[in-house]
């Protein structure tokens, strides 16, 4: 979204073509920049795959036939000439017939799982725009998506641009799927909404992010168990809400941890307060048995802007990031000890803190501010709209 916001700030015109609405989004940016209005939701259809969901393809198309026939005959040439499964060929024209007739300069994705390659890919051909592919993180990991994906390498291949957040999914992409010339544009913040605060709690320690398996947060009560075991005085505090909390909870109890406290997720204004509270931010991310992982996660962005040092894990490029012993600590994952070792090492150094800390702020001014991010994208949108 702070993608969309920065474009749309530079003066450019944007439409969201999302799967479904979202309900209880409290945003402010949404309502600030009325994206709401700028979003464009597919139709929903409730039915499996089968002869009903078949049957209900054959009737709309007859019915767009009927209503533009010229048009219909060629959106149905091209979804049976893009898609060689004839059940992506209909969810493809399900997810898209809301956009069929609108005007636009170029297609381009916020994520590339291979529903959306497919539906980029088809939009593209029945506008006759180009089209731009944004990879993250999942979609080309996780390994039920990867076996999709395999499948529409040509199709990637027939993108105007492939981007990608990081210079470690770069070289993967570039490794696994034969692809040149994919630039990289960091997933940035805005450096102004997250300033460094005083009044630190110099014993406070703080972990955000879903408690899903990728982010390795039963480490971290492992290491917090060692940590008092040493008689180490210090306060952990985890916010967020996942699968994976209640365990982490069990693991609390089990251990007798009277210091270590959580929240649910909170908006962005209260978890900045709970982040300039603290002064140690750790996330042990781990690489799952079905290939997920974190890639340059937003939120030790947002921690180090706010000068705070990190310690984390030292895999999936991190270290892009995160500089060792510069702006924090990386240690090796599923590694509680070591996890602890660092964390001590925090707590008893206060002025490497401090200097951690600065060093990271200026890393995320010179290299994820979301201002300069946003004008190279931007800049890689007009070159694929220019080489129509």
């Amino acid at each position: 979204m702070n993608e969309i916001v920065e474009l749309i700030k530079l003066g450019n015109e944007i439409t969201i073509l999302a799967k479904e609405k979202e309900e209880n989004i409290f945003h402010k940016k949404v309502a600030k920049y009325n994206l709401l209005n700028k979003t464009i939701y597919s139709p929903v259809y409730k039915f499996n795959k089968g002869r009903y969901k078949l049957l209900i393809f054959i009737i709309k198309l007859l019915f767009d036939f009927v209503l533009h026939p010229f048009r219909t005959a060629l959106r149905f040439k091209l979804l049976i000439s893009s898609q060689k499964n004839m059940w992506y060929a209909i969810d493809s024209y399900f997810s898209i017939e809301k956009v069929f007739g609108m005007k636009f300069d170029l297609i381009q994705t916020g994520f590339s799982t291979s529903h959306i390659i497919d539906n980029a890919y088809l939009l593209s051909r029945i506008l006759n725009v180009p089209f731009v592919l944004m990879f993250r993180a999942y979609e080309l990991y996780r390994k039920s998506d990867l076996k999709k994906l395999n499948k529409r390498i040509n199709i990637v291949k027939h993108a105007s641009s492939v981007v990608t957040i990081s210079y470690y999914n770069r070289d993967y992409i570039k490794t696994k799927f034969n692809i040149r010339n994919i630039p990289v544009v960091h997933d940035s913040i805005d450096v102004n909404l997250f300033k460094p605060m005083k009044n630190k709690n110099t014993k406070r320690i703080i972990s955000i992010g879903r408690f899903v398996d990728q982010k390795g947060f039963s480490y971290l009560v492992k290491a917090c168990n060692i940590l008092d075991k040493r008689d180490i005085d210090f306060e952990l505090v985890f916010i967020g809400i996942g699968p994976n909390k209640k365990k982490c909870e069990k693991l609390v109890k089990e251990y007798k941890l009277s210091n270590v406290f959580f929240k649910d997720s909170l908006p962005s204004d209260k978890v900045k307060l709970e982040l300039g509270k603290s002064s140690i931010f750790v996330l042990p991310c781990v690489v799952t048995k079905n290939g997920n992982r974190d890639i340059l996660a937003n939120v030790l962005k947002e921690a180090m802007a706010m000068e705070i040092p990190i310690i984390t894990s030292d895999i999936c490029g991190v270290d892009e990031l995160v500089e060792h012993e510069i702006s924090g600590l990386l240690v090796p994952p599923k590694d509680p000890e070591a996890i602890a070792n660092a964390i001590e090492k925090l707590l008893k150094h206060p002025e490497l803190r401090k200097k951690m800390g600065a060093a990271g702020h200026k890393k995320i001014i010179k290299d994820f501010n979301i201002k300069k991010e946003v004008k190279k994208l931007e800049k890689i949108l007009q070159m694929a709209i220019n080489s129509k």
